[in-house]
């Protein structure tokens, strides 16, 4: 049996680090973030504590896609993340629902109304899930002991605790890489979810070209937008040095500081490897790391710095490699991370209200980059 005292001392001390990272931002700063983007999202310990020491209070969350089946010409949701598989519940989140140009193109205004009305519903179940979550594991954590002790108040009611979680999260991410195209039928479908959703801040992904070109792409009908710095090639272009990020091609989209909206920042730290067939893709193996390759030498055979030939026909995971195949690993180094983190602080300067997020945490991807050099990312915001 554990005493109130210690009970609360248990309180305090989780609650104390949080309102510690919170004084440590200052009012000048922006927010630190992460995306969590995987379907089974497991945050152990170590995890924990890695995000906790870079000073990362607010997540984005990958909840559902929505793509379009070709086959039976119809919207279909693909689950993100489940909420089974997240050890613990982020504090602070923004949900995002990714959705492929492809259902704007086959859409039409009767469909928009519907698809509006089915994201709205989606977003409802799977944040009631996430808060019904965060409840349950703060109440194992402090709460669950034998009923003859005392418990603080705060623990005795799982819904009102799931009901503070759900208040305190109020804000939806749309991505869609729009075109000029489709651009009417987006920006119809973001009024119609804020509509259904009248509680809830919606916003929207901004990709570089819509930044730069924001009089011929249009400006979101939305207070806030996140400027994805990132996705500067063709992955499919089998002559693409690096289909992630280029910090020149970054300059030349990021050129101007002007947009309209309040803007987050989201930068890269992930890497993959494309692999090509006769120069045709055939895959994106994610993640993966250039050491992984170069040390799997009964595999693949080194080209160059980044190529490789595949040496025999293999199954790995759910990528069938056939020999002769080329794999062209693809990836952002620390330095040039830090140059683009500056030439984006110095043209768009955010401030105490926008939030400086990186995509997407995985521990391999965090490795790559270096602890260190992680902080010395953030601190270039500050």
């Amino acid at each position: 049996m554990k005493p109130l005292f210690l009970l609360r001392f248990q309180l305090l001390s989780a609650i104390l680090p949080l309102i510690f990272l919170i004084s440590c931002t200052g009012d000048d700063k922006p927010n630190r973030s992460v995306f969590l983007w995987k379907s089974k999202q497991v945050l152990e310990k170590t995890d924990r504590n890695r995000i906790r020491a870079f000073g990362i209070t607010h997540f984005f969350v990958r909840y559902a896609d929505v793509h379009w089946n070709p086959i039976y010409q119809i919207v279909e949701p693909v689950a993100g993340s489940d909420p089974e598989y997240f050890s613990r519940i982020p504090y602070q989140i923004t949900p995002v629902f990714f959705i492929t140009n492809d259902v704007l193109v086959n859409s039409n205004n009767d469909n928009l109304l519907k698809l509006a009305s089915n994201i709205a519903s989606l977003y409802y179940g799977i944040h009631h899930e996430f808060a019904e979550n965060y409840a349950d594991a703060l109440y194992y954590q402090f709460g669950n002991y034998s009923n003859n002790v005392e418990r603080p108040l705060f623990f005795c009611n799982l819904d009102s605790m799931a009901k503070r979680w759900q208040n305190r999260n109020h804000s939806l991410l749309i991505d869609c890489d729009w075109t000029v195209s489709t651009q009417e039928k987006y920006f119809s479908l973001l009024s119609e979810i804020a509509k259904l959703l009248p509680d809830i801040e919606v916003q929207s992904s901004l990709r570089l070209w819509q930044y730069r070109d924001y009089k011929l792409s249009g400006v979101p009908p939305v207070d806030r937008c996140l400027l994805m710095c990132y996705s500067t090639g063709d992955p499919a272009n089998p002559d693409e040095h690096n289909a992630i990020v280029d910090y020149q091609t970054i300059q030349e989209y990021i050129n101007h500081s002007h947009y309209p909206l309040e803007l987050d920042i989201a930068l890269p730290v992930y890497s993959w490897a494309t692999l090509f067939r006769n120069r045709k893709l055939v895959g994106i193996i994610s993640p993966m790391s250039l050491k992984e390759l170069v040390a799997d030498s009964s595999t693949y055979s080194r080209i160059d710095s980044t190529h490789f030939t595949v040496k025999l026909d293999t199954v790995m995971g759910n990528t069938y490699y056939r020999y002769g195949d080329e794999v062209c690993y693809q990836g952002i180094e620390a330095n040039e991370l830090m140059k683009i983190s500056e030439w984006v602080d110095r043209m768009i300067d955010p401030s105490s209200n926008d939030k400086i997020s990186l995509f997407s945490y995985d521990t391999l991807y965090f490795n790559q980059i270096g602890n260190e050099n992680i902080k010395k990312v953030f601190r270039i915001f500050d």
